[in-house]
Parts: structure tokens; C-alpha cells; sequence
């Protein structure tokens, strides 16, 4: 929350706490009265970022229970395996040579899975980078 206030503030957008709707989303309930709510709003939000899959049309992550939903998600799916052990790799050569403040820009390939929460009956799939 934060985060997204600061970013808010450092655009020099004025922030609107009727953008920020409830605080647990762990229940689809929850987000079915958050999303009726911007829905009712003019003007509409034109983006809106969800705490969680549970909650989206498209997800990023592509959890396993994004695919078994009544309605599978549509989701960036991102290499988790190879980014938690660049993390530690990067964490670990940190530790040894904590002199070393050279930063490093990491960039994984990710996938845009196509599944019926976009009205698409089959999966696609399409590299992203």
C-alpha cells in the first residue's frame, strides 16, 4: 500500500482512497463487492490490480489453482524455479563479497497462457520475452 501511495504521489497523480477497496481479499466475496463497486464508478477505473489469482481475469503467477478454476485464469506464467535460484545465488555471492555493490538488471522469459477467463475455449500460449 505503500508503495502504490508513494508511486501515486511521485507521478504527481492525486491519490483517491475510493481506489483502494477493502483490505481481505482471501474470499472471492470480497472481490465480487470490490469489483461492483469500480464498476459503479464514473469515471471507471481503466485498470485494476488485484491482491491475488482468486480475484482476476488474468493472473501472474499461474498457480495450479488458476488452472482448475470453474473458469481457468488467463496468466503470465514466470520462470519461479530459475528466479529463486538466481535470488540465492545473487544473495549468497552478496554474502561472500559484501563489498560488491554492483547491481544487476535480470530479465526472465515469461508466458502469456490464454485460458477462458479471457473467452477463449482452448489454452494458447505465447512467449512475452
Amino acid at each position: 500500500m505503500e508503495g502504490y501511495m508513494k508511486a501515486i504521489l511521485d507521478s504527481g497523480l492525486e491519490f483517491d482512497e475510493n481506489l483502494i477497496q477493502g483490505n481481505n481479499f482471501s474470499k472471492s466475496r470480497y472481490g465480487y463487492l470490490a469489483m461492483e463497486k469500480f464498476l459503479n464508478m464514473n469515471p471507471r477505473p481503466t485498470a485494476i490490480f488485484a491482491a491475488n489469482d482468486i480475484l482476476v481475469l488474468v493472473g501472474y503467477a499461474d498457480l495450479v489453482e488458476s488452472r482448475r478454476m470453474d473458469v481457468p485464469l488467463t496468466t503470465v506464467r514466470q520462470p519461479g524455479y530459475e528466479m529463486g535460484k538466481t535470488a540465492c545465488e545473487r544473495l549468497i555471492g552478496k554474502i561472500k563479497n559484501p563489498k560488491d555493490s554492483k547491481t544487476k538488471k535480470i530479465v526472465f522469459k515469461t508466458e502469456l497462457i490464454i485460458r477462458k477467463s479471457c473467452g477463449n475455449g482452448t489454452v494458447q500460449r505465447r512467449g512475452l520475452m
